[in-house]
């Protein structure tokens, strides 16, 4: 118990990352229970208190479709090519770029932001498998 209450990070107020125990039966249930009781005044560093923890009944889980994995580290990057890629599409590299390509650069600038919002849109339909743990 005192592994699982150091190890997560939950939110007051989010599901999804709330803190809950689900005991496979009465006496993990029990455990959990006391556990809670006793420590139920004692904060973590960051404040958290085990009395915030609910414990619910064992429920089926499922991961997470796949464009959710790791979304962060997936969006950062896309982000920052949209951004590149929009001021290079207003002409910000016009002064380096020979006039003869200004509007091909700009107009392959924003093509390969249309190509990036589409892929992300086919990434949730063509990555949206579940999956029961």
């Amino acid at each position: 118990m005192d592994a699982f209450f150091q190890c997560q990070k939950p939110k007051l107020g989010s599901r999804q990352y709330a803190s809950i125990i689900f005991p496979h039966d009465e006496e993990q249930r029990q455990v959990a229970i006391n556990y809670i009781r006793t420590k139920a005044n004692e904060a973590r560093s960051d404040g958290w208190l085990p009395e915030w923890t609910v414990i619910e009944p064992l429920t089926k889980f499922y991961q997470a479709e796949g464009y959710h994995q790791n979304y962060w580290e997936k969006q950062r990057p896309r982000f920052a090519a949209i951004i590149g890629l929009l001021a290079v599409a207003t002409g910000i590299l016009d002064p380096i770029i020979p006039v003869a390509f200004q509007k091909t650069v700009e107009t392959g600038a924003n093509a390969a932001v249309l190509a990036i919002g589409i892929y992300v849109a086919l990434e949730r339909v063509l990555d949206a498998k579940v999956v029961e743990l």
